[in-house]
């Protein structure tokens, strides 16, 4: 038997049963795994969301939330007061910062810092908390750290849109400074855990990285339903992130009006948490558009579509949502940006970021479905195999390591 293995993880986001982000799903889907190989704690700041997340079905059972409290003491009143000032003065200059009360407990030795020295792998979750990789490699300099980018933040601040010139610039310097803290936390990271290989050349592609695909997909390929019904266009996405939602409403207006006149029986289903109200009276002015909210188990949503589209411009990372239509064998018509470091351009239906393009693509997915289902059919099999659960355990193998610094079996 392998020895047991303590992990700690510095994240931003705590997940739970039901998380409605991606990011989320895949963290708990890791603890998870890790778990097999022994103690794991989560380590996050205490938000209002961490706070609702830990109260929640499915948080994790050794969760340490660290800030938030009015402090005890005069020492920790004043660190709690420049923690305070520090978000709301630097953090709009420096978006990508890890939060302060996190670092604050990591300096000063709080909870935070004696689970890191205690760890045999540190693992910091999202950009943010890779920022983190100098401070953890003093505190545990023994141990494993693992820098886990969920998405590349220097080209996610590069795509900011901003109609001014003064806004654009200054996402070139947010991007630049993303730039430089992600040169640095590689090199003084252990394991640089990416879910693409686009992502890795972002980062230099360091001897360090590891790509480690997201556990979406099923064991073996589930056949796509073939029925008769009218046709159904599919969009899924955690509608509170702001390129989806810009995603969503340029598809409701430059998109969707073009489809209908090609094929006026075609229903567009929206499905995710977080709706802006923008959003909500576009698709309320439109009765064939219906917005369904958080759906736990999308399967169904996935069975009854035609066609599924991803219609982001902006972000960064790998979208998980592209994969989980690709694994459910449903013909994808997506943006550049949305199938970026996913499988190659013959996986999708359509892949253009034109608006008529775009709606011809989606037309015709859905006007011949026996073509566009048979194709989909034959991307499932790649997909089923780059995003197994086996895939994925193998890759976090490679990348974390047991406390002896030898691969650990993971279940």
């Amino acid at each position: 038997m392998p020895p047991s293995r303590r992990v700690v993880v510095l994240t931003g986001a705590v997940p739970f049963d039901d998380v409605p982000h991606a990011g989320g799903r895949y963290l708990g889907r890791l603890l998870a795994h890790l778990s097999h190989a022994g103690p794991v704690t989560v380590v996050a700041a205490s938000t209002p969301a961490s706070r609702e997340a830990a109260a929640a079905t499915g948080a994790p059972g050794d969760l340490v939330l660290v800030g938030g409290a009015p402090g005890r003491t005069a020492r920790e009143r004043i660190v709690g007061r420049l923690v305070a000032l520090g978000e709301r003065w630097w953090r709009p200059l420096d978006p990508g910062m890890p939060p302060l009360a996190l670092v604050a407990d990591l300096v000063t030795g709080g909870p935070a810092a004696r689970a890191v020295r205690a760890a045999d792998v540190v693992d910091l979750q999202w950009s943010e908390q890779v920022r983190l990789a100098g401070l953890v490699r003093r505190l545990a300099p023994r141990g494993r750290v693992v820098g886990t980018f969920h998405d590349v933040q220097s080209q996610l601040f590069a795509r900011e849109p901003s109609p001014s010139a003064p806004g654009r610039l200054r996402w070139r310097l947010v991007a630049a400074r993303a730039r430089r803290h992600e040169r640095r936390a590689v090199r003084r990271l252990d394991a640089v855990v990416v879910f693409s290989d686009k992502d890795a050349r972002l980062l230099g592609s360091p001897s360090t990285a590891h790509v480690v695909p997201p556990p979406l997909a099923p064991d073996a390929p589930v056949p796509h339903p073939r029925g008769s019904a009218a046709p159904v266009v599919l969009l899924v996405g955690h509608l509170a992130r702001p390129e989806n939602d810009d995603g969503a409403r340029w598809l409701l207006e430059r998109v969707w009006p073009a489809v209908l006149e090609r094929v006026p029986t075609a229903s567009l289903r929206l499905v995710g948490a977080g709706a802006s109200t923008a959003l909500a009276e576009a698709v309320a002015a439109s009765p064939e558009v219906s917005l369904a909210g958080f759906v736990p188990d999308l399967d169904a949503e996935y069975a009854a579509a035609t066609c599924c589209v991803v219609p982001v411009h902006t972000g960064a990372g790998v979208k998980f949502k592209t994969v989980e239509a690709l694994v459910h064998g449903v013909p994808v018509v997506s943006t550049p940006v949305g199938a970026e470091g996913i499988g190659d351009r013959s996986w999708f239906a359509g892949l253009t970021a034109d608006p008529r393009a775009f709606a011809d693509a989606v037309a015709g997915a859905i006007t011949a479905p026996e073509e566009a289902l048979a194709r989909a059919a034959e991307v499932q099999v790649d997909a089923v195999a780059a995003y197994s659960p086996q895939a994925f355990v193998a890759a976090v193998e490679a990348a974390y390591g047991a406390a002896d610094g030898g691969p650990a079996p993971l279940q």
